[in-house]
């Protein structure tokens, strides 16, 4: 025979025996395999994501050297620090003179409004500094980035799923015009597949232009009032530290000359991240998460089954014991255990390829959006070499104890007696069986916070009453438009016509709706402020209908009426926050504040509105009639959001806002109404998710783990059946062989419980960023989970327990 021929028809040889060996126990095989199809399949899938998300490189060249710019500034009343944005200032002079720069973009998410091309539809968007696709070293697919210095007209670039969905793919689109909330834009370029920035949900980019300091009569810099997020291209040479110093240096100056006011002490320092770590902040630390729940999973299945391995070999000891006696050594024997296992695992990881599959279809429907890199989620080669890997430690660490174990020389010393169970085989089982349950507690405490969280995420109280409300916006520069000195006019006439619908509860605008994507705080004057203490608030130009729509709750004072529009006597609402923050020690009810060049008096007070979401703090709002805005030195806005409480149908009521608006403004395009109630609902979905997919995890970890606790009591009754025989034969009754199964298993049980929550104690930071509401020592959650786990441990050891306690000793003994 060929030399080479030899090893293979010994690994053949080996491989049928082993097939045999599985066959010959069908109902452990199958039990294995779909165990281990199931827990690698997840793995794998889960997998997947992370890689996509958080381990494969940003699509940009040397994305090591990009950094994302923030600022970060001193801690608040709550001591955690918070982060803030660079200004336009600081953008120039930084760029113009750095050393340590080799270039910095700067971006602003604004949505764009997109119309004529059928229904109007608003569109995620970001301006973008001509520099920033430099930065990002990314060139169009084709077409070209915006020039330095473009000319007058407008232009806009598409991302490439938004030119394959809304325009088919056209090349000729390439130089036409777009209308872009209002304005015609050329259509420059169209990014690569896959290109994002600064999020996937952005759809097409325009040019952020930053307009020169304009000069005061003295010549003094007016200060400008643009705060910009920014991404810089480190040079090869320099550092982050370096490029940090350089702009704290800038910023010094810019305050020494006067182009910045305040106090630099208290301006916050500036912080370079890598720019990798910034877009998947928000995610991270739930993937992680969810990364860790689904290998302990998966540690839980090998306890599992090597318990079970533990007790087939047990019932194979006369087996082992024979082929070890007719020269079988004992390194040949453990070889032969653990390629039993490998083998098992390898076909159970082929099988979880197929439920990865299967996991990754289903996976992008039910991920929240705004994920990053989401799309780039593949089963490749690195997804299955990972399957590959997690396949063989899986069969290594079921089968490795077992073999271990059987191939020991005690194991001979039961030959003659027929000896049936080992004191080492029941301590290795209550080791994995104590091993499991730990980890299915510190899994069960994880889901049950991140429940707990979303139940009160769901509980808060944002200030409104959603349902039943539909939103839009009104964009009054878009088409034909509506002139400014006609806005007040038109905003009259359409709130009165739509309340005066039948199916019309309320009707009235603000300018900025609760969840909207954009919020903009502007400067106030309120008495006994320093020019250094800035007065910041959301200034909300709104009619009395908006506040019926929404049913917002009134603490004290009284509310707008129609009559509150009087140039001459300026009145307006303010919430708790503003209330708390500017007027703590005094009432706010009569108090006077000054927006622009009027004064303003405050006539009510409103509950705080989570305008931003349930997890984000309420904002400072001051709530004033849209005719006032002539008494400050401003025209009524160009965009404001329409909000209709109504009963009626929304494809009607749709209809119904449509036809109002085309009579009153024939050429102002209307977006399509929507629930507000869904935004509210979209605002929690990634939350929900985390806990759901957590809850399943820990729901498949919980069943793992009282199955493997009813197995393991179950073959261990079986096993000691002449034992309980003898033990009723000599007067036990059945309750006392009932609780003497039960301490066996509830043992194990009560010991992993313990020590899983002293795990859990420790792990529990994994979550902490994801938690809202609850702490991560939260006792509840901690007596609440023990008891789901304990009262499922004693389910799965009562089953065995109580066909213990039913042995009949004769027939018991008779069989022995």
């Amino acid at each position: 025979m060929p030399l080479g021929r030899a090893p293979m028809n010994d690994l053949s040889r080996a491989l049928r025996t082993t097939v045999r060996s599985l066959a010959r126990s069908p109902g452990y095989t199958v039990v294995t395999l779909v165990t281990l199809a199931l827990v690698l399949g997840a793995n794998t899938a889960m997998f997947s994501v992370v890689d996509a998300v958080l381990l494969a490189g940003l699509p940009y060249p040397q994305a090591d050297r990009l950094y994302d710019v923030r600022v970060l500034l001193p801690p608040g009343p709550d001591q955690v620090e918070r982060r803030g944005l660079l200004d336009d200032r600081t953008f120039a002079a930084w760029r113009e003179g750095s050393r340590a720069l080799a270039g910095l973009g700067a971006y602003r998410r604004v949505p764009a409004i997109l119309t004529g091309q059928g229904v109007p539809v608003r569109l995620p968007a970001a301006q973008v500094t001509p520099s920033l696709f430099h930065v990002l070293g990314v060139a169009p697919a084709f077409g070209r980035a915006f020039a330095e210095e473009g000319g007058a007209e407008p232009e806009v670039i598409l991302g490439h799923d938004l030119w394959q969905r809304r325009f088919s793919g056209e090349r000729s689109l390439l130089g036409r015009r777009l209308m872009l909330d209002g304005t015609a834009h050329r259509v420059s370029a169209v990014m690569p597949r896959g290109f994002f920035f600064p999020d996937p949900e952005i759809e097409l980019w325009t040019r952020l232009r930053l307009a020169p300091p304009p000069e005061g009569g003295d010549g003094a810099v007016v200060i400008g009032e643009q705060y910009l997020p920014m991404v810089a291209r480190l040079r090869p040479s320099a550092s982050s530290d370096a490029a940090e110093t350089e702009a704290e240096s800038v910023r010094q100056g810019l305050y020494e000359q006067g182009a910045l006011l305040g106090d630099p002490a208290s301006a916050g320092r500036v912080d370079l991240a890598p720019l990798a770590d910034s877009l998947v902040a928000q995610v991270r630390p739930a993937l992680v998460a969810l990364g860790a729940a689904v290998l302990l999973v998966l540690l839980i299945a090998c306890g599992n089954l090597a318990g079970l391995l533990l007790a087939r070999n047990a019932a194979r000891d006369k087996e082992l014991a024979i082929r070890l006696a007719l020269g079988s050594g004992r390194g040949a024997l453990v070889r032969r255990l653990v390629g039993e296992s490998l083998l098992l695992a390898l076909a159970g990881g082929a099988a979880g390829c197929v439920v990865a599959l299967w996991l990754h279809r289903l996976l992008p429907r039910l991920i929240p959006p705004g994920v990053p890199r989401l799309d780039q989620v593949a089963l490749d080669l690195r997804v299955f070499f990972f399957a590959l890997l997690a396949s063989l430690f899986t069969g290594i660490a079921i089968g490795l104890l077992p073999a271990l174990r059987a191939g020991r020389a005690r194991v001979l010393a039961r030959l003659p007696t027929g000896a049936t169970e080992g004191v080492d085989v029941v301590r290795s089982r209550n080791v994995l069986l104590v091993a499991q349950v730990a980890l299915a507690t510190v899994l069960l405490i994880a889901a049950a916070l991140l429940v707990r969280s979303f139940l009160a995420l769901v509980e808060v109280d944002p200030g409104f009453e959603p349902r039943q409300v539909l939103v839009t916006t009104l964009d009054l520069e878009l088409g034909d438009g509506v002139a400014a000195g006609e806005r007040r006019a038109f905003l009259d006439q359409l709130l009165a016509r739509l309340e005066s619908l039948p199916v019309v509860d309320a009707a009235g605008v603000a300018a900025h709706l609760p969840l909207a994507p954009e919020l903009s705080l502007t400067s106030l004057g309120v008495p006994g402020r320093s020019p250094q203490q800035p007065t910041l608030a959301v200034r909300q130009w709104t009619s009395p209908g908006y506040l019926r729509a929404l049913s917002l709750h009134l603490v004290e004072g009284r509310w707008l009426t129609p009559r509150d529009h009087r140039i001459a006597a300026p009145v307006a609402l303010v919430n708790d926050v503003f209330a708390r923050r500017y007027f703590a020690a005094t009432p706010v009810i009569g108090q006077r504040i000054a927006i622009g060049a009027a004064s303003v008096q405050i006539v009510g007070r409103l509950e705080d509105v989570r305008l931003l979401g349930p997890v984000a703090d309420a904002k400072p709002e001051v709530f004033l009639s849209y005719r006032l805005q002539e008494a400050v030195g401003e025209g009524p806005p160009a965009r404001l959001g329409l909000a209709i409480r109504t009963g009626g149908d929304r494809a009607a009521v749709d209809r119904l806002v449509r036809t109002t608006v085309a009579q009153l403004a024939p050429g102002l395009p209307v977006e399509r109404l929507e629930p507000l109630g869904e935004r509210w609902g979209t605002a929690v979905a990634r939350p929900r998710f985390y806990a759901l997919l957590l809850t399943g995890f820990a729901g498949l970890a919980l069943v793992l783990a009282a199955s493997g606790l009813y197995g393991t009591l179950a073959y261990s009754v079986a096993r000691s059946a002449r034992q309980l025989a003898v033990r009723r034969a000599l007067g036990a009754l059945p309750r006392n062989v009932l609780a003497l199964v039960l301490r066996r298993g509830m043992g194990s049980a009560v010991a992993g419980i313990v020590l899983g929550m002293g795990m859990a104690l420790l792990a529990s930071q994994t979550v902490a960023h994801l938690l809202f509401g609850v702490t991560t020592r939260d006792l509840p959650t901690y007596a609440g989970a023990a008891a789901v786990l304990a009262l499922a441990a004693l389910l799965a050891c009562y089953l065995p327990a109580r066909r213990a306690s039913r042995v009949d000793p004769a027939v018991a003994l008779r069989h022995e």
